[in-house]
Order: structure tokens, then sequence, then C-alpha cells
């Protein structure tokens, strides 16, 4: 015992020089993972030092990456030019106020006012689209004209595809875990209390209808609803920071650091509140932290695709709302103590559940790949 200490001590202690050792991007963020593993295990730190190593090392990691020169410099079939300057200050404006929201998150739920928490978060979501005006990009080229009737396939495949991977990435979960599946109403017993099945039954609705009812709003009004919320997110992410990671380093690499870092923005809340996979798993919270960077890297994936496909933010935006309604369904179905089994599934941020979404972006990303390789043969 006295030996692991101690290697965790020096491990601890030696934390800036190793965030500073990878010469790729890729090596970066794998060191930065490492280290945050690390310092997980670490007994002797509390978790404010822990946040705040955190922070350092993530904007160390990010600002390496972005200062390694890439002779590609623009990303192909794509005019933007990379801007270093704003997207730093994109990069720490975003992060620094949404985990500060979400850290504030953390003390609002021990309180009184617990309740607020949600609407909170909701706002929270506007944090990317304040950080593109922080970083004085121009927020109008992003893409709000909506052309309807040149767009229908792409509104179609935002509006309905969440729903039928959720399902798809379900299915599989229960198939393989068939004993995990339970329509007792114990998991939203366990959101809302021990009295919400009998309020339910007062205005005559059962359980099964209940859930009825969420299915057939998450796939008509729902992801419009939740869309407004998204749009935050999406001029953001899609709107700024993809194009300029991809500008930078390239569609793949681009895609995949832009992933990440989404997943990053999510971390405080899964660290501290159990945010998506709950507390008693396995590795909490690393665990889930870099579970939830593969989910958000497919699911980016996804959404930069139809924005390309549209060239309007709605639309990944319909995407992301459509997906935040129909996520939550699958645990209102599934038995409420699986424990580090919450990791696989069957929401679809889980590792086996998420795998519909994981295999669909990677076609996307292949396809696009070859596209741009046949592009490129095209020009020689």
């Amino acid at each position: 015992m006295g030996a692991q200490s101690a290697g965790r001590d020096l491990f601890s202690g030696s934390l800036s020089k190793f965030a500073g050792i990878a010469e790729s991007a890729s090596e970066q963020l794998y060191t930065y993972f490492v280290c945050i593993f690390m310092l997980s295990c670490s007994d002797k730190i509390i978790l404010e030092k822990k946040l705040l190593f955190s922070i350092l090392l993530l904007y160390n990691c990010l600002y390496d990456i972005i200062n390694k020169k890439n002779k590609r410099g623009f990303y192909m079939n794509n005019t933007t030019t990379f801007n270093k300057m704003q997207t730093v200050k994109y990069l720490i404006s975003t992060f620094l106020i949404a985990w500060g929201i979400q850290i504030g998150v953390f003390f609002l739920s021990k309180t009184s006012l617990g309740s607020l928490c949600q609407p909170v978060l909701a706002v929270m979501m506007f944090v990317p689209m304040l950080g593109v005006f922080i970083s004085g990009a121009k927020i109008k080229d992003v893409g709000f004209k909506p052309n309807i009737k040149k767009n229908i396939l792409p509104i179609l495949i935002a509006w309905f595809s969440p729903a039928i991977l959720t399902t798809l990435g379900a299915l599989l979960y229960f198939l393989v875990f068939p004993s995990h599946f339970d329509l007792s109403g114990k998991a939203i017993i366990k959101d809302f209390g021990e009295d919400i099945l009998k309020q339910m039954e007062q205005q005559g609705i059962t359980y099964p209808v209940y859930l009825l009812i969420s299915i057939i709003s998450c796939i008509t009004y729902a992801p419009f609803l939740n869309m407004f919320f998204a749009l935050g997110e999406e001029v953001g992410w899609r709107g700024f920071l993809y194009p300029q990671l991809k500008a930078k380093f390239g569609y793949k690499l681009g895609n995949i650091i832009g992933g990440i870092i989404w997943g990053c923005w999510h971390w405080p809340l899964i660290w501290l509140i159990g945010y998506e996979y709950g507390t008693d798993y396995f590795g909490f919270p690393v665990v889930g932290m870099l579970l939830f960077c593969i989910i958000t890297i497919g699911l980016g994936i996804m959404c930069d695709w139809l924005y390309e496909k549209s060239n309007c933010i709605w639309i990944p935006a319909i995407f992301h709302g459509a997906f935040n309604a129909a996520a939550g369904i699958p645990l209102y179905i599934t038995y409420t103590n699986t424990s580090s089994m919450r990791l696989l599934g069957a929401a679809p941020n889980g590792l086996l559940s998420g795998l519909p979404i994981l295999i669909f972006a990677l076609i996307l990303l292949l396809r696009k790949q070859s596209a741009d390789n046949n592009a490129n043969k095209g020009h020689l």
C-alpha cells in the first residue's frame, strides 16, 4: 500500500511534465487521458484540486495541439481558414463559463433549490454560442437560412435517426442482458418519487401508456422543441469549432478532436453529479468521462455530416434535440440497479447500446474520406 501511494504522489507531482511530452495531437490527447486517470486514483488530492488539475491539463493539451504545425492549413471542400486566436478564445471562454455553471449546479443540487438544476443546464446549452461571440467570429456565417425544400432528406435523417439508432442500441443491450428489461416503473420512481405512478393512475395513465406517449413525443414534436436549446451548442460546436479544427487537422482528426472536446465540456457533471452513468460504476468518474467522449465523437461526426450536407445549422440542432429526446427512454424500461452495466446501456451513451451510433458514424467518416481521396485523384 505504501509503494502504491508513493507512486501516486510521484505521478501527481510530475503531471505538468508528462502533459507536455507528446509530439502529435493524438499523443497529446492520450497523455491527457492518462493524466486524468491517474489523478482519479490518487486518494490524497481533494476534489477541488483534481478539478483544477483537469482544467489546466486540458488547456495545456488543447493549446499544444492547436500550435502544432499542419501543412494542410485548409480543410478540403471548406473555405474556413484556421484562426488560432479565435479558437483559443472560444475554448477558454466556453469551458470556463460552462464548467463554472456545472460546478454551481452541483452545489445547487444540495440545496432546497435543486429543482432549478435542469433549467440552469438548459440555459448552459447556449454557452458555446456565447463563446463564438466572445471569440470575435461572425456568427451570421454559420447558416441560419433553413432552405427546407433543398434539405428534406437531411431533416428527415436528423428527425428520425436518433430514435432509430437508440432503439437498435436498446434492442442489442436487452438481447445481451434480457434480465435487465423491466416494465414495473421502478426507473421513473427513482427519478420522480414514490407517488408518481399513483398520480399517473389518477389521470388514467398506466406505465406502458406513459412509455408510448414518450415514444410518440420523441418522434413528433420533441425534436422541434429541443432544437431551440440544442441550437446554442450547435452554433458553437458545428458552426464554429469543427470547421476550425478541420481546417487545421483535416476532416478525420478534426472530427475526432472536436468530439473529445465536446465530451470534455460535460466532465464536471459526470464527475460531480453522476451525469449519464450514475456514480456506482467501476472506475468512477474517469471511465464514464472517457466513454462519454467516445460517444460524443460518434454523435459529433453525424452532426457535422448533417451540417455539411445541409449548410444549415438548424439541421444538426434537430438531430441533437431528437437525440436528447430519445436517449432517456431506454432507461425507463431498464432495471435500475445495474451498477457498472450502466456503462454498457441501455441508453445510447453506453458502450454496447451506443454501437449503432458509432458504426453509423464510422461509415460516414470512411465514406467522406473515400470521397475526398477520389476528389484528390481527379485533380491530379
